[in-house]
């Protein structure tokens, strides 16, 4: 009854806000009573900050991989504990110098167009993903010196050296059907295969998953459905489709969860909207940890930040404590670069603390000491995530303590990777999520901080190197779990030594949702404290882990 009564205060004042922000009149189909069910159709609708990126060998956005393991299949599967099972492949074997590995493919897999997958198919799609060379090809790039078709239904991959981490890097190949590529391609940059299949992948789908594409929106949603005769099978209660909204504004979150009108928020709300949304009857939160590194990125090749004393000073200016018991609740103070929910971790790597004393003995030792308040410091948030634009407050009022000149910025996320592609673009600071592609350490090395001419928002520190890229792959490279784990280690111990980015914690990434009849298999779990999903972006929002109570 108490949940009740601040549900129906909570939603007075909401619609209040509503109607003098929009200037609207009252009309009833602004009510926000969760009471009342919505439309009794079998569909989950989620919201997600962009618009998605539908080919899998270009997209690497939160919204874009939520979408490819609904749509696609992938010859491993990524569990919650860091291991990798068979998917659509049944099994497979690896050389005896560890050179090359062979997949077998189960059969009777069909695409949506009802052709067959098989080893060209996979093969085309591992080319296709290296050729393109955009999205998370990289994985791959430097790993496979050339992929075979050795029968129908087997494929051998050929690797540059032997690799620890290739058989979990193929969570992320996602397979795409060659003949219907093939048939659609346009004129391109790649020789005979034209533009790849790019231009038909922009708002249609070439994969065999449980849902398929049914209608794109730009800017506005992508609309999937599913696809009878998927190979896994589905429960009956499993939504007949799937709707990923582009939904910016909070209150327009909130008015739709309210009236039933969307299952599942995104995940950049305001902590006090989670609390606004809890307090609706029928509406619950969810937590995960799925490898989510917020982290300072701080330029490396732009001064001041090029010295290592500034960065380390404006290590000790952040207040820990509070980013992880108030303003993030529930989420991991950091040590590292890397997340604690991935092999490879340690808490030895970054051992930093709110410090102001320490934070002034190393601006001391930086060689802008005398002339640090000349150099003004941009440290720029992602418009649509609030919490975030506190953390650039905390240090703006810390650093500047210290004579530090920080400027707030708020952009959208376009902007940000619009920056990002050249050090001299690149924002001094920003606010940035960054998570792992597979669940080693490995992977936040190969993503983060690879030496690159032309960045992404993932290299937005530009630490990277030759000799770190040697050490990289040295790590990535040995065999031995135990042997890789402590190069791992090591790796994080040289690196942050000289703080090229300043970790804050692994966030427990919170969503709203419709727990009066949707029943989310990975909210469940996490609820039970179990590692509910595996740590890789996208896996939490799998369709076949939801299931509807229509009559709730």
């Amino acid at each position: 009854m108490k949940k009740k009564i601040i549900s129906s205060l909570l939603i007075c004042a909401m619609s209040i806000t509503l109607l003098a922000g929009c200037g609207g009149s009252g009309d009833s189909s602004e009510k926000q009573d969760s009471s009342k069910s919505g439309a009794k159709e079998s569909i989950v609708r989620i919201t997600v900050a962009d618009t998605p990126v539908m080919d899998p060998a270009v997209g690497m956005t939160e919204a874009a991989l939520s979408i490819y393991p609904n749509v696609y299949d992938t010859l491993v599967w990524p569990e919650a504990d860091g291991t990798v099972s068979n998917y659509a492949a049944e099994d497979y074997t690896v050389s005896e110098d560890g050179s090359s590995y062979d997949f077998k493919i189960k059969q009777g897999i069909k695409f949506h167009d009802g052709s067959e997958l098989n080893a060209e198919d996979v093969k085309y799609s591992m080319d296709r993903a290296i050729e393109i060379g955009q999205g998370l090809g990289f994985l791959f790039a430097k790993k496979v010196k050339s992929t075979e078709v050795v029968d129908d239904y087997t494929v051998r991959f050929n690797l540059t050296q032997p690799s620890g981490v290739f058989v979990s890097s193929l969570a992320r190949l996602y397979i795409v059907n060659k003949d219907l590529l093939t048939e659609n391609q346009k004129d391109g940059a790649y020789g005979e295969n034209g533009d790849f299949g790019m231009g038909y992948l922009q708002n249609q789908d070439a994969g065999s998953g449980a849902y398929q594409v049914e209608k794109f929106e730009q800017d506005q949603s992508v609309t999937v459905t599913k696809f009878e005769d998927f190979w896994g099978g589905f429960d009956e209660k499993n939504p007949e489709k799937g709707q990923f909204i582009i939904v910016d504004e909070t209150v327009t979150q909130v008015t739709m969860m309210s009236n039933r009108e969307l299952e599942i928020s995104n995940p950049y709300l305001a902590l006090e909207t989670y609390e606004q949304l809890d307090a609706i009857d029928g509406i619950d939160l969810a937590g995960f940890y799925k490898g989510d590194v917020m982290s300072i990125s701080t330029n490396t090749k732009k001064a001041p930040l090029d010295d290592e004393h500034v960065r380390k000073a404006l290590a000790y200016c952040v207040d820990y404590d509070t980013l992880v018991n108030i303003l993030y609740p529930d989420s991991k103070r950091l040590n590292s670069c890397v997340p604690p929910s991935v092999m490879g971790y340690t808490d030895t790597a970054f051992d930093v603390s709110f410090d102001m004393d320490k934070a002034k003995e190393e601006l001391a030792q930086s060689k802008y000491a005398d002339n640090i308040g000349d150099y003004e410091m941009e440290i720029a948030w992602v418009s649509n995530c609030p919490d975030r634009e506190k953390i650039a407050l905390m240090l703006q009022e810390n650093a500047g303590k210290l004579g530090m000149k920080l400027s707030i910025v708020e952009v959208p996320w376009a902007s940000i990777v619009e920056t990002s592609a050249t050090p001299e673009t690149t924002y001094h600071m920003v606010t940035v999520i960054t998570v792992p592609d597979y669940s080693e350490a490995g992977s936040i090395f190969e993503t983060s901080f690879p030496n690159v001419k032309n960045g992404n928002p993932n290299t937005m520190s530009w630490a990277g190197s030759e000799e770190l890229d040697a050490k990289i792959a040295d790590a990535i490279g040995t065999i031995d779990i135990a042997q890789r784990e402590q190069k791992y280690v090591a790796l994080q111990e040289e690196f942050m030594k000289d703080v090229p980015t300043i970790p804050l914690f692994e966030q427990n990434f919170r969503y709203a949702y419709q727990s009066a009849y949707l029943e989310w298999g990975a909210a469940e779990r996490a609820k039970a404290g179990e590692q509910a999903v595996p740590a890789m972006m996208g896996y939490n929002l799998l369709l076949t882990d939801m299931k509807l109570n229509l009559d709730k």
